[in-house]
């Protein structure tokens, strides 16, 4: 499960990219950005096929938190981020990697604070040889 989770990120993540860069500049955004939504949330019931209540609908609402609401708010960030950018002039082949190198740089340390996620020397190294990687291919 552990390996197909991150496929199923990896291909929704390359999908939403070649889609998200393929949306015509002549649409307005807010109306891009609410037929995304408008099929993300038909898809999401879908879900319930593969991932059926346990304990009913109203136990489980119980237990949604602020927690579950607030990556919305963080999602219309980077849809609408990447919309802008793609729009912007920005390549395909250089957004994606650019916003999440900053993001895992960023969440090294929110990791080790705030999870106390531990990180290795050989891991440091990896970040390193990532952060030039960054800087080589901003400065070609």
């Amino acid at each position: 499960m552990h390996i197909l989770a991150v496929g199923i990120a990896i291909a929704g993540t390359v999908v939403y990219h070649v889609f998200q860069k393929s949306i015509p500049v002549n649409i307005h955004p807010a109306l891009v950005l609410l037929a995304t939504y408008l099929t993300a949330f038909l898809s999401s019931l879908l879900l319930f096929v593969f991932f059926p209540l346990k304990e009913g609908l109203q136990a489980e609402l119980g237990r949604v938190t602020l927690a579950a609401f607030l990556p919305g708010l963080a999602i219309l960030g980077i849809e609408a981020g990447f919309l802008l950018a793609y729009r912007a002039g920005w390549q395909i082949n250089l957004a994606g990697l650019t916003v999440n190198m900053a993001v895992t740089l960023l969440l090294i340390p929110i990791g080790l604070l705030l999870f106390r996620e531990g990180l290795s020397p050989v891991k440091l190294l990896g970040v390193a040889v990532c952060v030039i990687g960054l800087l080589l291919v901003q400065a070609g």
